[in-house]
C-alpha cells in the first residue's frame, strides 16, 4: 500500500471517493503547477549564481518541497484513477514517466497557460445560427437575441439594459 511522505490536503481514501473527471482535472492542474515551479526554480538558480540572497535560496528550497508534495499528490490521484477505471496507471498517459517527461521538457520560453498548443476549433459540428425575424413595428426594435425594445421617442440619456 502507498504511504505518503508529505502532508496532503486529502487522504488516499478521500481520493478514491472522487469522480474520474475531478481526478484528471486535479492531475492536470498539479502538472501545470509543477511546470510553473520548475520554471521559477530555473530563474531562482540563475539569480543565485550571481548573487547570494537567503530569501531567494529559501524560496528555491520551498519550491522543491512543493514540487515533491505535488508529485506525491499526483501519485495518490493516479492510484485512485487507476482503481476507478480499472487500468494500470503505468500504461496510461497519467503514468509517472509521462508526467516526468512533461516536467523535464519544460521550456522556459514556452507559454505556461497549461496548454502546450492552441486547440483547433472544429466548425463542422457547430450548428449554423438560425436567422431571427427582424420585423419592426412603430416604436419597437427586434434584436438578434429575440428580445425587443420599445422606444417611445425617449431621450437617449436613459439608455440601458431593460429586463
Amino acid at each position: 500500500m502507498f504511504s505518503p511522505q508529505y502532508n496532503q490536503p486529502f487522504t488516499i481514501e478521500e481520493a478514491f471517493a472522487l469522480d474520474p473527471p475531478i481526478i484528471t482535472e486535479e492531475i492536470s492542474r498539479l502538472q501545470n503547477s509543477i511546470q510553473h515551479l520548475e520554471r521559477s526554480n530555473l530563474d531562482l538558480v540563475t539569480f543565485l549564481a550571481s548573487e547570494t540572497d537567503p530569501d531567494v535560496a529559501l524560496a528555491l528550497q520551498d519550491n522543491k518541497i512543493t514540487i515533491a508534495t505535488q508529485s506525491e499528490r499526483i501519485q495518490i490521484l493516479q492510484i485512485a484513477l487507476g482503481s476507478k477505471l480499472g487500468i494500470r496507471v503505468s500504461d496510461s498517459h497519467y503514468a509517472p514517466n509521462s508526467i516526468q517527461s512533461l516536467n523535464s521538457s519544460a521550456d522556459p520560453s514556452r507559454p505556461t497557460n497549461g496548454a502546450s498548443t492552441v486547440p483547433e476549433v472544429v466548425t463542422s459540428s457547430v450548428p449554423s445560427i438560425v436567422s431571427v425575424e427582424t420585423s419592426t413595428t412603430a416604436g419597437s426594435e427586434s434584436r438578434a437575441n429575440g428580445t425587443s425594445s420599445s422606444r417611445d421617442n425617449q431621450d437617449d440619456s436613459e439608455e440601458g439594459v431593460y429586463l
